[in-house]
């Protein structure tokens, strides 16, 4: 069997034999000012990306529009955001000629709906944080986060995404500071959505176990 490197170094000596018979040929591909970034990437299910846009590397007015909304959508501006599992394609076309278009690949990559994590340990210094994320599902009524087992001490901090603050205290969040590792919040109706969980760490600490869920599961 003929190996793919094989098959492509076959290609390239004979483009350069064509090239050397006749003079008429172009030695390169022509550069396209027309740029998507980032080209290939990926947003976790929940979350947010910036795209952007250039021609000739300055910014450049477009549309931008998506292949497939139920895996991730895009505003006007070029936000994307992941909605579910997949791989969408985010084209934009010049709002001077539509018939100019750029794509670039994002895939939506799911988060967990639940956590079950033990063996958990940190010797960093006092306050360092260890950030966990889940997607708490449309129409549950209770997310359950709790910490326990191991040495040292460890808080944790559990907070949905919501630009707004009252008191200086997010809503829709909850902060467990006991002693040692025996900690827990309970959030009744929490937002649907991605939900982040933070460890604190105030002493060092191991063989923890971290679990969250939600009601229903």
């Amino acid at each position: 069997m003929t190996s793919r490197k094989a098959t492509l170094l076959a290609g390239s000596l004979l483009t350069v034999l064509a090239a050397g018979c006749t003079r008429d040929l172009p030695t390169a591909e022509p550069q396209d000012d027309f740029v998507v970034t980032p080209f290939f990437t990926a947003v976790d299910v929940g979350s947010t990306l910036q795209m952007s846009a250039t021609l000739g590397g300055a910014p450049a007015q477009v549309t931008w529009a998506s292949d497939d909304i139920a895996i991730a959508t895009v505003s006007a501006t070029g936000l994307v955001t992941g909605v579910g599992p997949g791989t969408a394609g985010i084209t934009a076309s010049l709002q001077s000629q539509p018939s100019r278009l750029k794509s670039a690949s994002v895939t939506a990559l799911p988060l967990p709906t639940a956590l079950s994590l033990s063996g958990l340990a940190s010797s960093g210094p006092r306050g360092s944080i260890v950030m966990y994320r889940i997607v708490v599902k449309p129409g549950a009524t209770r997310l359950t986060v709790t910490v326990s087992g191991g040495s040292g001490d460890v808080d944790i901090y559990v907070r949905g995404l919501t630009p707004a603050t009252i008191d200086g205290v997010p809503p829709n969040a909850c902060i467990s500071e006991n002693g040692g590792n025996g900690e827990s919040c309970i959030i009744d109706n929490p937002t649907p959505g991605l939900w982040y969980i933070a460890f604190g760490l105030w002493d060092p600490y191991a063989g923890v176990t971290l679990t969250a869920t939600q009601t229903p599961p």
